[in-house]
């Protein structure tokens, strides 16, 4: 595990130096760039950088957005706008979260939050992408489909429930929550 986390530091650190060195080359006189997309389809995008140093893929998300990682597989989370979510936005802003996960009924990977949000728990019919607050304290990301009270947080973008389910349903006992 810790030698994750350092690994886990030298790309962080590797990606802010390619963004210094991008920025230095912006500044130096190269043409503006352009985009004819709106503010919010803007801050939707998710962009892709490879470091030249690691060869990996990084990804910069949006303001309403969180990574999940799950043991080597990590996804992207489209935050609802609600109390919950931007009270899971304000914890996550002290830093990554990592907490313990189970897989419960074949079709969804619960996390045990430690700490309590704001609910309002609605009954919801939900299916696979779906990332939902339960009692307030767990984090349930679904791979398949059910039928409970739960308060949305938000959905996984760009996976399928194949690829959802071969990522969760694993025997991994932890997944990290990060802003980046």
């Amino acid at each position: 595990m810790h030698k994750k986390i350092l690994m886990m530091k030298k790309i962080r650190r590797s990606f802010l130096l390619l963004s210094i060195l991008i920025m230095l080359n912006g500044c130096a006189g190269g043409p503006a760039h352009q985009s004819s997309e709106t503010g919010t389809e803007q801050q939707a995008e998710i962009t892709e950088t490879e470091t030249e140093e690691t060869g990996m893929k990084t990804e910069t998300l949006s303001g309403n957005e969180i990574r999940v990682t799950v043991g080597t597989g990590s996804f992207i989370v489209k935050l609802d706008e609600n109390r919950s979510a931007a009270a899971l936005k304000e914890l996550l802003a002290e830093g990554d979260i990592t907490v313990s996960a189970s897989n419960y009924g074949g079709f969804e990977k619960v996390c045990a939050l430690g700490t309590t949000l704001p609910s309002n728990d609605v009954q919801t019919t939900t299916s696979a992408g779906d990332v939902m607050l339960y009692s307030g304290n767990q984090i349930v990301i679904f791979y398949g489909a059910n039928s409970w009270a739960y308060t949305r947080l938000g959905r996984v973008e760009g996976l399928s429930a194949e690829d959802l389910k071969s990522i969760l349903s694993g025997p991994e006992t932890e997944i990290t929550l990060s802003m980046k």
